[in-house]
């Protein structure tokens, strides 16, 4: 039997990957003293608003496309099967709600962050919980991101493992704190366009020598790493269900529910956390103690068997394994399920703790921050019914003091204070002409009015 070989870095392959971190660097550096030289907040966090539509894609595609992915998946298939694949149908639905439900909204109240919304439509104490929880969530799943091509490094090329941790790390973090959301996308561009060639060389060479040695052994090191990478996906999966399945949650709880208050989001938030937890460690706990040495086989030949004998063994071998009941139930959830399980738990206790501490009245709610959805899945029930249940939104109602609300809240953002002063100025214009109009109340001066707001 041969001896395996030990493929380790060449003086061009370094060369090639410190050019790789050099690049991604030297683009931080660059936008940090350039431009406006991220001094400002819209500069640093929002670019200016000003990144088309490419390299904004081209970046959200890589922040999917990491290592999790490129390495989880294809050992995911390879040792469970070709049913991961069923994933990838659920994205065509799960990217068109947020696209035409979640950002218009953002979009509209003009936010720096998500979390921004928790308090405009709570108050500060649950935009904080929520903040807690999605950096408790991302710095946990860093940590999977970095470890996953530190680890497939050092299985391929013999690279120090927590050496190739360490420097790209620092990169990330240089190019990140100095050159803002720019460098962050421009980095992801550059990152993508190395990322698709690599893989789309890897597909050239290996097509074109298949059978040949050089193409052996890379499928051996392919199967190698994805021996070892079996629950990175899982791991990845496991993060984001446990937190930003309740994450998710908190904000459907705020935005289609329009008397869910500030208690019972927080509630509510705390109950999926620990719901996410039980289940998430329970589950862990569990598979660890399941796992443990068989007995020993006995390869010797065995005695003839009577029919009683062998009828007894036949019973044995078909009995089906019974199914986990009570709490074994709820821990062998698949982690597949955890977003949706701790996003429901998060929704029905917020709802609860709402209905018994007081729901929010209407007059307390931000303009803009509830999406209604509730008049449209209640349709079969009389107006009056969902008028009552949908609390009339304020995307619809007519507020009397609706033109200075929006420069109000651009003044305490800090974000696009004048063009909400025009837009109140404008509006401020249009509902004294309305008043002197005598047909003030007929639909057109009530749909400009509306287009307004």
């Amino acid at each position: 039997m041969g001896e395996v070989v030990q493929m380790h870095f060449t003086t061009v392959d370094y060369v090639i990957f410190a050019v790789l971190l050099v690049a991604s660097a030297g683009i931080g550096l660059f936008y940090a003293f350039s431009g406006g030289r991220q001094r400002t907040t819209q500069e640093f966090l929002m670019a200016d608003r000003s990144m088309s539509c490419l390299p904004v894609s081209l970046s959200l595609l890589a922040t999917f496309q990491s290592a999790v992915a490129i390495l989880g998946a294809p050992s995911e298939v390879y040792t469970f099967g070709t049913q991961y694949w069923f994933l990838g149908c659920s994205y065509f639905l799960g990217l068109l709600i947020p696209a035409h439900v979640f950002i218009p909204v953002f979009y509209r109240l003009r936010l720096s962050s998500a979390y921004e919304y928790l308090e405009l439509r709570f108050n500060k104490t649950v935009r904080i919980c929520g903040t807690i929880t999605f950096i408790f969530q991302m710095v946990i799943y860093m940590g999977v991101v970095l470890y996953a091509p530190a680890l497939a490094l050092n299985a391929v090329t013999g690279f120090d493992l927590w050496g190739a941790v360490l420097t790209m790390g620092l990169v990330c973090t240089l190019y990140t704190a100095l050159g803002g959301l720019k460098a962050v996308i421009w980095t992801d561009v550059f990152q993508t366009v190395v990322m698709f060639a690599g893989q789309l060389a890897v597909i050239v060479v290996g097509a074109s020598q298949a059978g040949a040695l050089v193409y052996g052994l890379v499928c051996l090191a392919m199967a190698y790493i994805a021996s070892i990478m079996g629950s990175v996906l899982q791991a990845a999966f496991s993060i984001f269900g446990m937190m930003g399945g309740p994450l998710l949650g908190l904000f459907c709880l705020g935005m289609f529910f329009p008397w869910a208050n500030s208690v019972g989001a927080v509630v509510g938030l705390a109950a999926g956390l620990t719901m996410a937890f039980w289940v998430g460690i329970g589950s862990f706990v569990m598979r660890m103690s399941v796992i443990s040495p068989g007995l020993p086989l006995n390869t010797t030949a065995p005695p003839l068997l009577d029919s009683t004998t062998t009828s007894a063994l036949t019973s044995l071998v078909s009995t089906p394994k019974p199914r986990p009941t009570g709490v074994e139930a709820l821990y062998s959830l698949s982690y597949m399920w955890y977003s949706a399980h701790n996003s429901t738990t998060v929704v029905v206790v917020g709802l609860l703790v709402s209905l018994l501490t007081g729901p929010m009245k209407e007059k307390d709610l931000t303009p803009g921050t509830v999406f209604p959805v509730l008049g449209t899945l209640l349709f079969f029930l009389p107006e009056r019914y969902r008028d009552k249940l949908c609390c009339v939104t304020p995307l619809t109602q007519k507020h009397k003091d609706t033109s200075t609300q929006p420069y109000q809240m651009a003044k305490k953002l800090g974000i696009a204070a004048a063009s909400c002063r025009e837009d109140a100025v404008l509006e401020d214009s249009q509902m004294e002409n309305e008043d002197l109009d005598p047909r003030g109340d007929q639909p057109e001066s009530l749909t400009l009015q509306e287009t307004a707001l």
